[in-house]
């Protein structure tokens, strides 16, 4: 049995939608600084109580930007899977995220 896949760019609508759509993961490629749209989305998705339990996937080649933030990403709920990578990390961390969950 696998699962609905549903893809997106950030944009103006897609905090309601995933509001909307409540998905069990979010991945979010994070392929700028910390400023950077995806950034951003994280941290709104964790202060949110709505979208607070959704796991959520970050994949990012900037390793500095992420050797900043582990402890907090970790309380937030959030797995990192540095860029490039094999789908063998990426599916290991949505395991991890569903289970803790």
């Amino acid at each position: 049995m696998g699962f609905p896949l549903c893809g997106r760019l950030l944009g103006s609508d897609c905090l309601a939608e995933i509001t909307t759509l409540r998905p069990n993961v979010i991945i979010l490629d994070c392929v700028g600084a910390v400023a950077d749209a995806s950034w951003t989305l994280l941290l709104f998705l964790r202060s949110e109580s709505a979208t607070l339990a959704i796991a959520l996937i970050l994949c990012t080649g900037s390793v500095r930007d992420v050797a900043l933030l582990p402890p907090h990403l970790t309380v937030m709920g959030s797995s990192v899977v540095i860029e490039p990578f094999t789908l063998e990390p990426l599916c290991e961390a949505i395991q991890e995220r569903l289970l803790a969950a």
